[in-house]
């Protein structure tokens, strides 16, 4: 089994190593896991570095969360997230981290805005004209419709809005329904972000030339997380393998 536990302030982060420094990790969520099942945990830093951790389930409080001891596999990676976060000052408020079963499992339309039935009605009685006008001006509702039409010459317009948000580009950097075109746009625009990144290189739909070149941008513990899962298209696991052999 593997989960992710995202961390969205250093001071959290440091809470978190000073378990960890102890050999020891307590999350809030009961996994279901017996006594010494085999954990991979996966802790996302505040600035999208990633580390994965080798872990067993020490004790399982049902209902309430999980406690886990660290694996001897997995101490070369708590030293790692250890030193890391000592480059690092404590920032922002303590706030509980997010913990996902598996970062793939992450639907690209989880973060859809509330949709209004009028508002559907209305996109649907558009011309085409219209649509790209929709795409091009229109708020967050109305740029979601047109990202979900069956004319995916009409996504591309969505991307060039000017109100569009990162977490709207990370959301289409998920999508499989999307227009092709538009995941190559991001790749090469949104290339800042640790996340949009990681999300381009699993989604089956962006362009493999993106996809392989986004390999050399993204950090160290991501590039492993991707060689080790194995579940990338072949040339992308290649690229990995071949980024980590070299050590750069």
């Amino acid at each position: 089994m593997r989960i992710v536990v995202r961390v969205s302030t250093f001071t959290s982060l440091h809470k978190l190593c000073e378990q960890l420094a102890r050999g020891g990790l307590y999350v809030l969520k009961d996994l279901g896991q017996a006594q010494f099942a085999a954990v991979d945990v996966v802790i996302e830093a505040p600035d999208g570095e990633r580390f994965e951790l080798a872990c067993e389930v020490l004790q399982s409080f049902a209902g309430i969360g999980t406690a886990f001891s660290i694996k001897a596999a997995g101490r070369s990676a708590v030293d790692a997230l250890l030193a890391h976060t000592a480059k690092h000052p404590a920032e922002g408020a303590d706030e509980a981290p997010q913990i996902s079963d598996d970062d793939d499992d992450d639907s690209a339309d989880d973060d859809a805005p509330p949709q209004d039935a009028s508002l559907i009605q209305q996109v649907a009685a558009m011309s085409i004209a219209e649509k790209r006008q929709a795409g091009l001006h229109g708020g967050k509702e109305l740029r979601f419709l047109i990202l979900k039409d069956s004319n995916k010459t009409l996504h591309p317009f969505v991307l060039l809005n000017p109100a569009i948000q990162i977490d709207e580009v990370e959301q289409i950097s998920r999508m499989t329904s999307i227009n092709p075109e538009v995941l190559h746009r991001i790749a090469k625009d949104y290339t800042r972000s640790p996340v949009i990144m990681r999300n381009l290189v699993k989604n089956p739909k962006t362009p493999l030339p993106d996809a392989v070149a986004l390999v050399d941008k993204m950090s160290v513990a991501d590039v492993r997380a991707i060689a080790k899962g194995g579940n990338a298209r072949n040339p992308i696991l290649m690229a990995a393998r071949k980024r980590l052999n070299s050590g750069s």
